[in-house]
């Protein structure tokens, strides 16, 4: 799915953010790069930013710029996967002290790190003043701030909302290649494709982990889904074993659909609508495999904490 050079990119990414703490930042370099190496889970880097299943915020520039030009520029998109790079890290090194995973204090210069190697790696292409930094604002704000709480009735638009939020970063680097090659009339149809993607890829999250959900008492859209449809007294395993599963893979498949309307349509994008193919197969691989294991445990009661 990732070709070689993308992965190079990638890595080099990587290399890059860690070359650039110990030059810049020797102190901080020794925290930072062992967190960087507990969020790998011990792979390569570029191995865990780059799984097939993880939202893809690496090709996004290359889809857009292929279809914006016909043709990449690997200084540009370099830099753009640098940029990414530090934008994911800072996302998730947020989410891990708010959480409290663990992360100590003496982390949290490197917040102050990511989003200045962020905006250090545009400011060569956007002087001050440019409409692109409108665009900036607009889409970084929203990344940083905290996940909306679900409110009462309003389930299915809060879902909407956080989804679009974490992937929001994610417009940056399409705003830098619709501004820079003159383009700017696409950026909306892009981030139309950002948000949706961001859509699914939150819903196959909660899908196939609405157990561990369950069990942690988090609150989701699936599970509010599954008290919504469930049978009056009927716990919320027997709903997802019944019906609630197969209605969740149904309504991935259908987003799919979209998505892939909307890469060969608006987008013009084949390498797009190719990756959402093979993510659809994938979808199907991996829906048997659990509705096997479901099958096979279906007779069994749940227990009775986890009663609707």
């Amino acid at each position: 799915m990732y070709d070689p050079a993308m992965r190079d990119v990638v890595a080099g990414a990587v290399t890059r953010i860690h070359v650039t703490l110990q030059r810049q930042a020797p102190t901080l370099a020794v925290p930072a790069e062992v967190w960087l190496r507990q969020l790998a889970g011990g792979q390569p880097p570029e191995d865990k930013l780059l799984h097939p299943q993880a939202f893809p915020r690496f090709l996004l520039p290359y889809w857009a710029e292929q279809a914006l030009t016909r043709h990449i520029t690997p200084a540009l998109q370099a830099d753009l996967a640098y940029a990414t790079a530090n934008a994911y890290f800072h996302a998730r090194l947020t989410s891990h002290l708010a959480a409290g995973n663990g992360v100590t204090a003496s982390l949290l210069p490197a917040l102050s790190f990511f989003q200045a190697q962020l905006l250090q790696t545009y400011r060569p292409y956007f002087p001050a003043g440019h409409l692109f930094w409108s665009h900036f604002d607009q889409f970084w704000r929203p990344a940083g701030e905290g996940q909306a709480t679900l409110l009462p009735g309003r389930e299915a638009v809060q879902f909407q909302q956080r989804a679009t939020q974490k992937v929001c970063a994610g417009k940056i680097p399409l705003a830098a290649l619709c501004r820079w090659h003159n383009q700017p009339h696409l950026l909306p149809r892009w981030c139309a494709f950002v948000d949706l993607l961001g859509i699914w890829h939150q819903l196959h999250r909660d899908v196939f982990g609405w157990y561990k959900d369950l069990t942690r008492q988090s609150e989701t859209y699936f599970l509010w889904e599954a008290r919504r449809r469930a049978r009056p007294g009927e716990a919320l395993a027997t709903w997802v074993m019944r019906e609630g599963f197969d209605w969740g893979v149904s309504l991935l498949h259908t987003r799919l659909d979209e998505l892939q309307q909307l890469a060969a349509g608006q987008l013009d994008s084949p390498a797009a609508w190719y990756f959402l193919a093979r993510q659809a197969e994938m979808l199907t691989e991996q829906a048997a495999k659990v509705r096997a294991g479901l099958q096979n445990t279906r007779r069994l009661l749940p227990p009775p904490d986890l009663i609707a």
